[in-house]
């Protein structure tokens, strides 16, 4: 064993004398017992415990000489970058490039860079003792309400302009101090004083809020907001007002496309807006600059007819609400087991109360389950459904009877030569006013390829709601329409397509009729297609565009009107034209076409999905639900659709026209 010796002790205790100087010295080095130079804990926490200068209040033109010193601009504490050559003095504002943000300051510190903190913003604006630099506090915004917030004060020459009064203000009877609302990530309108009664006119407030964040909330709050020109949503913008109401000053100034809330950039987000009495008849709540893209509404309200103004393009901006709303439509549109689901009041009673109610289903189907329940619970009723092929034929029927229909079939009978139509007869013997759930459940058979969901093969593709029978149901003539105007007097005329069998590849075409008088000039003309395709089985198939093809017809220049519209036959029980799936109309400039062009002219015509959700939505009692496609010459420079003019045609619809 060997035993220390007397210069071993000797080390030791210089060693422990060397140790406590480094714990307890107030300089920075020690020099050790071997000549090396340690540095003290003083020296430790005078490199690394965070140290602010200035009183921790950034200042152009302050030095920053170590690296564990700090500043604080606009409520966030820098310090300079290891890579920073120092000394360094800063700027008025920071150089993301030489100092970077610092976590490391204790809670002493942290609490220490706000100043002053403030019962409400007005004793704030009040207070006279403020200095650039100091960062300040609120508890609320007016007095009891919510909205607290922090505040950078700067000069109101730094700040380079006028602040908007709400979010940042002047400080102080000089206006030579502006308080800066610090704001991290989400806005919290409150923070602006959001309460209905503290402004007539929140347009400016709404401008400075997307100024201050792109991103604003506020929970729901009583009243109504008046603005005085439509709320635009900017690129990234995303509002959610919890289902606060919107108004219109009497001075309001509407856009060029007369909605309210225009989404003007794309990835926006609009939410929580109830604008259920602010859209007049010629408005509409939201719309969408052209080719803007992501968009998103939810959970907004308003009168379904006055909701979206629908683009007309194909495009990836979508409806929350509409989706939630018309989920029955949003199977699988490979699956080829369809529900169709309506709900209907009786307004007689006695066996008086006939209802008819018309529903396109696929012409090639099998009807495999019928559910009819009277809600009442005390069911006394008869129903058919029923086809046309010249007469009247049911397909299915229940006689009078005291219990509701709940009923698996197997019926393949409808075949390609019937119309595309269906007819619910439904005869109540119960309450005026009894209301009965209705649901079929049918399998069709694809006819059409992937791409290709639907196509005209005959004039049964055709429907036009304009007549009825002797017992009132509702049959839809088959043809094209004709409009022009004779002697003063608007003509309608018929149009039936035929097919030629051994010219232009077998087309279908109409040829204009020539009519007894003189058509007047100076007056429109209109072809009008109403294509059997309703905006549910649109939504159903995924279509994405309508493909019209021209061939062997005359030079066209003219306005094309589109989308799905939803009315009832002549002498319905009640009378009823929605335009809600209408798309923006389109101007069309296409030079005559050849009967040696197989392929013919090509219009593509993009749909809207939110057009076909409302077109969807908008059918009533005895509806007809059909695309509306007509060729409208009603422009000085447009060319009128002459007598005689033949038109070869052929109407797709169709998804992913890229691969068709």
């Amino acid at each position: 064993m060997i035993l220390p010796t007397i210069e071993d002790f000797e080390n030791a205790k210089e060693d422990l004398d060397n140790l406590s100087k480094i714990v307890n010295s107030q300089t920075q080095v020690v020099v050790t017992r071997t000549g090396a130079a340690k540095k003290t804990l003083a020296g430790l926490e005078a490199n690394y415990l965070m140290t602010a200068i200035n009183g921790g209040l950034w200042e152009g033109g302050q030095t920053f000489t170590a690296y564990n010193q700090y500043m604080v601009h606009n409520g966030i504490a820098y310090k300079p970058k290891a890579i920073t050559t120092l000394p360094y003095t800063v700027s008025i504002t920071p150089d993301h490039g030489k100092v970077e943000v610092t976590g490391g300051l204790t809670k002493e510190q942290s609490d220490k860079r706000y100043s002053l903190i403030f019962e409400n913003v007005a004793t704030l604006k009040a207070f006279e003792e403020l200095a650039a630099g100091m960062l300040v506090k609120t508890q609320t915004y007016y007095v009891g309400t919510g909205g607290g917030a922090n505040y950078l004060i700067v000069t109101s020459i730094n700040y380079g302009a006028t602040p908007d009064g709400d979010f940042d203000f002047y400080v102080g009877s000089e206006n030579n101090l502006v308080a800066v609302l610090i704001v991290d990530g989400v806005l919290n309108l409150a923070q602006g004083g959001f309460i209905p009664a503290k402004k007539e006119d929140w347009s400016d407030f709404f401008e400075a809020a997307f100024a201050k964040s792109k991103t604003l909330y506020s929970k729901f709050v009583a009243g109504k907001f008046l603005i005085s020109r439509p709320l635009n949503i900017p690129l990234d913008g995303k509002v959610d007002l919890n289902l606060c109401k919107l108004g219109k000053t009497d001075s309001f100034i509407s856009n060029n496309v007369n909605t309210i809330i225009q989404f003007t950039g794309s990835n926006g987000v609009v939410a929580g807006i109830d604008g259920s009495d602010v859209v007049a008849a010629n408005e509409k709540l939201i719309g969408f600059n052209k080719g803007i893209k992501n968009c998103r509404e939810r959970n907004c309200r308003v009168p379904l007819s006055r909701f979206l103004r629908n683009e007309g393009v194909l495009n990836d901006n979508v409806s929350e609400t509409l989706n939630s709303l018309v989920p029955q439509y949003g199977e699988n549109s490979r699956s080829r087991t369809k529900k169709v689901k309506m709900q209907i009041d009786t307004s007689k009673t006695g066996g008086s109360g006939d209802f008819r109610r018309v529903r396109y289903i696929p012409s090639i189907m099998r009807l495999t389950h019928v559910k009819v329940t009277d809600t009442s619970g005390s069911p006394d009723f008869s129903f058919e459904v029923i086809a046309t092929q010249g007469d009247l034929r049911a397909i299915y029927s229940k006689a009078r009877g005291g219990s509701n229909i709940d009923q698996a079939i197997d019926l393949d009978y409808i075949h390609e030569d019937f119309d595309d139509v269906l007819q619910l007869r439904l005869i109540s013997y119960g309450a005026v006013g009894t209301t009965f759930d209705i649901e079929l459940t049918y399998e069709y058979e694809q006819r059409c390829n992937e791409q290709v969901a639907w196509f005209y093969s005959s004039e049964h593709d055709f429907l036009k709601p304009h007549k009825s029978n002797a017992l009132t149901h509702a049959l839809g003539v088959r043809g094209a329409e004709y409009r022009c105007y004779i002697n003063g007097l608007l003509k309608v005329t018929n149009i039936t397509p035929l097919r030629k069998k051994n010219a232009n590849h077998n087309w279908p075409y109409v040829t204009v009729p020539v009519l007894a008088g003189t058509r007047d000039a100076s007056k429109t003309t209109e072809l009008k297609f109403y294509l059997n395709y309703s905006a549910a089985q649109a939504l159903r198939d995924g279509v994405t565009h309508l493909k019209v093809r021209l061939q062997d017809a005359p030079a066209i220049k003219c306005t094309v009107i589109n989308g799905w519209l939803s009315q009832a036959y002549d002498d319905a029980p009640n009378v009823h034209l929605s335009t809600l799936g209408e798309q923006p109309s389109i101007e069309v400039d296409i030079s005559q076409t050849s009967i040696d062009e197989s392929q013919g002219y090509i219009l593509m015509i993009p749909l809207d999905r939110k057009a076909m959700q409302q077109g969807a939505l908008q059918m009533q009692a005895n509806d007809f639900n059909f695309f509306y496609l007509t060729f409208y010459q009603n422009l000085t420079e447009h060319l009128p659709i002459e007598w005689n003019d033949e038109w070869s045609f052929q109407f797709e619809f169709i998804r992913q026209p890229e691969l068709v």
